[in-house]
């Protein structure tokens, strides 16, 4: 009940429950996953009370966990703790690339202090990554797009970068005006 003076109101108070949820954009440039090299992972996190964003300053004992999975299906994890969580920028973390990568799994988990009945709880997000499916195929070659300068190519590209000279290439071109594709079969030159 809302009261000022003598003028009272029924009104409604919806309480909810203290709902936590991590979200995070994690990104890997696909092009740094070269084999036995140095890649970087970008975390932003963000943090919800309610679907409300609060400071990742609440969060405590957060843990990055990277589960690289190879061809034959053999998962290999690492986790790391204390891991450092800006509000202003993202936090950097570097890996080694397996050989023989066929997919990625960043996994930042965390504790959070519930106010309601002051016990943690535990919050997770994750982003995977599938790499070199081109390997698991028979497939040996495949198109690229890249730009030269102020040109752009479309590129016929064996597994390991060598190019596909003399490759019939059939392609559909569509403008967002016109309602219909057009076809061309073109060929690649050397």
């Amino acid at each position: 009940m809302l009261s000022r003076g003598e003028f009272s109101s029924l009104d409604y108070l919806d309480h909810k429950a203290e709902i936590y949820r991590l979200s995070a954009g994690i990104h890997i440039d696909r092009e740094s996953l070269l084999t036995q090299k140095i890649a970087q992972v970008l975390i932003r996190p963000a943090v919800f009370l309610n679907d409300k964003p609060v400071s990742v300053k609440l969060l405590e004992d957060v843990r990055l966990r990277i589960t690289s999975t190879d061809h034959a299906g053999i998962p290999t994890s690492v986790e790391v703790a204390d891991v450092k969580l800006f509000e202003d920028r993202e936090t950097t973390h570097e890996i080694r690339v397996p050989s023989r990568l066929a997919s990625l799994t960043v996994t930042l988990t965390a504790k959070i202090k519930s106010l309601g009945d002051n016990k943690f709880m535990d919050v997770s997000t994750a982003e995977s990554f599938a790499l070199n499916g081109i390997d698991r195929t028979d497939k040996i070659e495949d198109l690229h797009f890249a730009k030269f300068g102020t040109e752009y190519v479309i590129e016929v590209l064996g597994r390991s970068g060598e190019a596909k000279p003399d490759r019939a290439v059939q392609l559909a071109f569509k403008h967002r005006e016109f309602r219909q594709p057009v076809h061309a079969t073109l060929k690649s030159d050397a």
